[in-house]
């Protein structure tokens, strides 16, 4: 069985490789294209202050990455996908958070709909089953309190 390429990596500075990869996480974007953008937009970014102590970032791409965005981030020099971050991570960061917002939002949206759900009289079993199994409590008290409960839900 031939062995998978391993993903080409940067050794950064420890903070910038933990905080880049901690924003692809937030995002739900890859590291290769977080270090693209931050090199398109700080392209004459100045030189960050040298860290002594690095870590390897590996440079994960996903199918909704520009085509030449790992190419990109592998041919720019360390100290400049540094310098990129350093000029762009107030920005990252604000896109962050403007995600964890919306997700946020939407859990909330999920949460109403599953308290509603879980009161209805009318609610189809095969739904109040589902909201059983609910992280909230309140929603698996509702559906306990529910006369359309299947026994299987009240288990």
């Amino acid at each position: 069985m031939p062995r998978r390429p391993t993903p080409p990596a940067l050794e950064l500075p420890a903070p910038i490789a933990a905080a880049i990869a901690a924003t692809a996480a937030a995002t739900g974007r890859s590291v290769a294209f977080l270090v693209a953008r931050a090199l398109a937009a700080a392209p004459d970014a100045p030189p960050a202050a040298p860290d002594p102590a690095t870590a390897p970032l590996v440079l994960t791409a996903d199918e909704d990455d520009p085509p030449r965005a790992v190419a990109r981030a592998r041919a720019a020099a360390v100290a400049q996908v540094a310098a990129a971050w350093a000029a762009t991570r107030d920005r990252f960061a604000a896109w962050a958070a403007r995600v964890a917002q919306a997700e946020r939002a939407a859990a909330a949206d999920d949460l109403e709909a599953a308290l509603r759900d879980a009161a209805a009289p009318a609610a189809a079993p095969a739904r109040l089953a589902a909201l059983a199994g609910s992280e909230y409590a309140r929603v698996r008290a509702l559906v306990a309190a529910n006369p359309a409960a299947p026994a299987e839900a009240l288990a």
